[in-house]
This record gives C-alpha cells, sequence and structure tokens, in this order.
C-alpha cells in the first residue's frame, strides 16, 4: 500500500464537527465532543467546553487506522468574532483555543511515527467559494449538497448519534466540506 495524505476539517465550537479524509475520501465524520463545566461568574451558571483530551483520543484513533499515512493537514474554521455577540464570539474563541490544546496533544502521540503536521485556519467564505455555493447560502443547502455525496454519508456511520439536530448536521455538513476542500488542495 502506497503512503496517502490525511485532512482533518474541523467546523470550529462547542456545537461544532470534524471529519476526517484519507486520499479523497471522506472515512470518519463526527460531532466535537464537549463536556459540561461550572462558569465561574457572579451567576451561577454552566456551559460547554470542548473537551479536547477526547477530541485527541478520537483523532489518534482515527489516524492510527491508517498506517500508510505519511502527511496529516488539519483545517479549522476560523472562530466568529463579533463585539455586538461577546457571549457568543468568547465561546468561539475558547473552543478555538481548545481545538489548538488538542492538536498539540496529537502531535506529541503521533511524533512517534512521525508524519508530516500541518495546521491551517481558514474561513468560511474560502472553502464554500471552492463549491461554488452562494454566499448567502442556508444551512439547509449545504446540508442537503453534503447528503448528495456518499462518502459524507458512510463517514457518519462512526459516530454515535443516531439523530441529529439540524444544527448538528449543519455542523457535520460544515466538516464535510472543510476536508474535502482540503482534500483537493492538499499539497
Amino acid at each position: 500500500m502506497k503512503e496517502t495524505q490525511s485532512v482533518v476539517g474541523i467546523d470550529n465550537g462547542v456545537t461544532g464537527a470534524y471529519c476526517v479524509f484519507v486520499g479523497n475520501q471522506a472515512v470518519f465524520l463526527s460531532l466535537t465532543p464537549v463536556k459540561r463545566v461550572r462558569d465561574y461568574t457572579k451567576t451561577e451558571q454552566y456551559i460547554h467546553r470542548i473537551d479536547n483530551d477526547e477530541l485527541c483520543l478520537r483523532l489518534l484513533t482515527v489516524l492510527r487506522g491508517f498506517p500508510k499515512v505519511s502527511s496529516v493537514k488539519f483545517l479549522l474554521e476560523r472562530p466568529m468574532i463579533n463585539p455586538m455577540r461577546f457571549k457568543q464570539s468568547i465561546s468561539a474563541a475558547r473552543a478555538f483555543e481548545s481545538t489548538l490544546i488538542a492538536f498539540e496533544g496529537l502531535q506529541l502521540h503521533i511524533h512517534l511515527r512521525s508524519p508530516k503536521m500541518t495546521f491551517e485556519t481558514i474561513s468560511d467564505a474560502e472553502w464554500k467559494e471552492n463549491f461554488k455555493f452562494p454566499k448567502n447560502i442556508s444551512k439547509e443547502k449545504v446540508v442537503e449538497k453534503a447528503l448528495s455525496y456518499k462518502d459524507f454519508v458512510e463517514a457518519r456511520k462512526g459516530d454515535s448519534v443516531i439523530k441529529y439536530t439540524d444544527l448538528q448536521m449543519s455542523a457535520l455538513a460544515d466538516a464535510y466540506f472543510i476536508a474535502k476542500f482540503g482534500s483537493r488542495t492538499f499539497k
């Protein structure tokens, strides 16, 4: 078996998802693992944060299933930062940092096998343009397009969720297209 490349597309956020492509084929697609933790503010409340240890473990498990992968490219969607949406922006920034921590942990574990690993950020406009999506395409249309790809349907079988919400399907579709974009442009 010849050596091949892998791309991991990550739709950032606690409601995000990630997709692993090996070569030009989606092999794994899952929601980002999250944990519920206490938020230390004036009022008692709980928030969701990315479980970076679990994310690292899942990615490591998937990538170890492909011993001939010689290089891995991680494409992470940039966080939404908008002063008018402060709470959501902080959540997005926390998720971004947590995903970076998972990536660093993965680098340490994979270092034993030494595939080349690269990390890039991408805007949603970049990958959407590559698929010739209109600028204001609805989330439903992106999901509809993803469902037309056989490997999108097959790759979801690795996830334990039986029925997805519309928001979850949107995250899965975004992660799929981010990874597919990466597999098309991998150098």
